[in-house]
């Protein structure tokens, strides 16, 4: 054989197999309807047919396995909140105390209680002896049926100083010496285990009423009524007292794909062949949904 037909031999070779992987370009991409392309104008009928699919009764392709909690505990929150707190306070006195007091520093009076800040309290010291009535006073009624009390910020560091017995009382007589007061609520042997918790109560009333009085019986977490000092953070009165969550353990874990391409979507196959003219011509696929194996 000679040397111009063995180079003519590896010309053809070379040709068929660039050919051969033109034809095949996108092949292991997801499915279409056949694509057809005329591979030369001179036999019209010899074509180059293209195609895959993805059948409903096919196995799947894609394989989801349900997490489990295995070795992974999650316990879900208890939240326990006050919901429409009335903050329409009296802008002339709105809140006061029954006797005058001592107080820890300049700022630890009754007013700290309403200002919505758990790091100031009201700290009355030198034996301020009880019961201690304290009065909020609002620009107009409002109809509770829930509050909050807010302990210190050192309640810990102080457990007798806390407040563990009280009663509440709304009128709406001006005169607050000659009042009626209707009870609202009442505790007793209430008990505090960490600095500036917020305990939550909830109470029966269909009266609106301008004026509150709370009045404080018993302090410390070993009840006593002679306390050397009275502190507390924040009081507040609101429409309820709302819970979410269990306190128990959940499984808040979720199918995930194990096997197979990370979103559902396939990216379209294509192929490439020569039109009559030699010019190379790219033909895309239709996208197929790998889940439902539908095409889009």
């Amino acid at each position: 054989m000679s040397v111009t037909e063995k180079c003519k031999r590896l010309i053809s070779g070379a040709l068929s197999l660039i050919l051969a992987l033109g034809m095949c370009s996108g092949v292991s991409v997801q499915g279409h309807e056949p694509t057809v392309g005329t591979l030369s104008s001179e036999n019209p009928k010899k074509t180059v047919a293209f195609s895959t699919s993805f059948e409903k009764n096919d196995p799947k392709q894609i394989k989801f396995e349900n997490l489990t909690a295995t070795g992974v505990r999650a316990i879900e929150p208890v939240v326990v909140s006050l919901v429409g707190e009335f903050t329409n306070y009296a802008s002339n006195n709105p809140v006061s105390v029954n006797k005058p007091l001592t107080y820890g520093s300049a700022g630890e009076t009754e007013k700290a209680l309403i200002d919505g800040n758990m790091a100031t309290k009201l700290c009355a010291t030198n034996n301020p002896g009880l019961p201690l009535e304290i009065t909020f006073r609002f620009s107009e009624g409002i109809q509770p049926q829930a509050y909050y009390l807010t302990g210190a910020g050192d309640d810990m560091r102080y457990p007798e100083r806390v407040l563990s017995a009280w009663e509440l009382y709304g009128t709406n007589d001006e005169d607050e010496a000659t009042a009626v007061w209707t009870p609202l609520d009442s505790q007793e042997g209430v008990t505090w285990a960490q600095n500036n918790e917020r305990k939550m109560f909830s109470f029966t009333n269909n009266q609106s009423y301008t004026t509150f009085k709370l009045v404080i019986k018993e302090c410390g977490n070993t009840p006593t009524t002679n306390p050397g000092v009275i502190q507390f953070s924040g009081f507040g009165l609101g429409k309820e007292v709302k819970t979410t969550g269990s306190g128990e353990e959940v499984n808040h874990l979720y199918t995930s794909l194990s096997e197979g391409p990370s979103y559902n979507w396939a990216a379209r196959g294509y192929v490439n062949y020569y039109d009559q003219n030699g010019k190379l011509q790219t033909v895309y696929s239709n996208q197929i949904n790998l889940v439902t194996r539908e095409q889009v």
